[in-house]
């Protein structure tokens, strides 16, 4: 478990970087988003964070997002 002190310099980095980040758990769910995440889709932090990733994808994708999403979770590879 990372300190505060790592936390806090992990969530500055994350937010300082160009593009918007999106960290979700084993089972999809948002546990984490950058300041650009919020910019390019409007959502606030806490509005993402209980969400599962797919309602940042578009609607015609979701259900195979789900898919791919768990097979990779099954077997993570670059």
């Amino acid at each position: 478990m990372p300190t505060k002190i790592g936390d806090s310099l992990f969530r500055e980095l994350l937010n300082s970087a160009p593009d918007a980040m999106v960290i979700a758990d084993v089972s999809g769910t948002i546990v984490l988003v950058n300041s650009q995440t919020t910019k390019l889709f409007g959502y606030l932090a806490d509005d993402l964070q209980p969400q599962v990733v797919e309602i940042l994808v578009p609607e015609r994708f979701r259900t195979a997002h789900v898919g791919n999403r768990d097979q990779f979770s099954s077997e993570p590879h670059t």
